[in-house]
C-alpha cells in the first residue's frame, strides 16, 4: 500500500481517520518540544500503535513507519531479538508476566512491559529520556502485540525467584532452556 506521510502543521490538515498521528518529522517521536510544538502524549501514542498491532496481529508498514518515529534505531534491535527467538513471556500461575530477554550479554535480562535493568534502559530511558524504551522492553511488548512469544506458566515459587534476580541484578541468572517448561502455549 502507498504510504501517505503529511508532515504539515497539524491545523492544516484533518485529524487521522485512526485517532493517532506522529507530529515530529525530524524523526524525534514528539521528544523535542518546542513552544509552538503541540503537546503530544507519548504514552497514548505508543499504546495506540500497540494496540493497532495486536487488533491485527500483524506489522503493517504503517506500524513499522510509526515505531521507528518513536523508538528510532532501537526497533530494529528489538525486531532483531524477536526474529532470532530470544524473547519468552513468563507467567506466574496467579496470571503475574514478566518477559525473560537474551540481549547482548550473557544472562538474560528479566523485565516487565515498562522496565528492564539493562544500562541502557537506566541511562537512556530513565535517566535522561533520550529514549522510550530499551531493546529488550521494545521487543518484548512487540512480540506480546503480535501473539508470537513462548508463554510459559511458572510456579509462583519460581516466578519469585526470577522477580528476586531481577531486583537484584541479571548476572547471576544462567540461561537454561529447561528453566521455564512447566507448561508452555501462544500468549496472546
Amino acid at each position: 500500500p502507498a504510504m501517505n506521510l503529511d508532515f504539515s502543521a497539524p491545523s492544516h490538515r484533518p485529524p487521522p481517520a485512526d485517532g493517532f498521528s506522529f507530529l515530529s518529522p525530524d524523526c524525534s517521536g514528539g521528544l523535542g518540544r518546542t513552544d509552538s510544538t503541540p503537546h503530544v502524549d507519548i504514552g497514548a501514542l505508543t499504546d495506540a500503535v500497540f494496540s493497532s498491532i495486536k487488533e491485527k496481529r500483524q506489522l503493517e508498514e504503517r506500524d513499522l513507519v510509526n515505531m521507528h518515529l518513536l523508538f528510532g534505531k532501537t526497533l530494529g534491535n528489538a525486531l532483531a531479538l524477536l526474529d532470532k527467538g530470544l524473547v519468552e513471556k513468563v507467567v506466574s500461575e496467579s496470571g503475574r508476566p514478566l518477559f525473560v530477554v537474551q540481549g547482548s550479554q550473557q544472562d538474560p535480562y528479566v523485565c516487565f512491559a515498562d522496565y528492564c535493568p539493562c544500562h541502557f534502559f537506566n541511562h537512556k530511558v530513565v535517566s535522561s529520556a533520550e529514549a522510550l524504551a530499551c531493546k529488550h522492553v521494545l521487543a518484548a511488548r512487540v512480540g506480546e502485540a503480535l501473539g508470537t512469544l513462548n508463554c510459559n506458566v511458572v510456579p509462583n515459587s519460581r516466578f519469585n525467584e526470577l522477580l528476586a534476580l531481577q531486583a537484584t541484578s541479571t548476572e547471576s541468572f544462567k540461561k537454561s532452556p529447561s528453566v521455564f517448561r512447566t507448561r508452555s502455549r501462544r500468549s496472546g
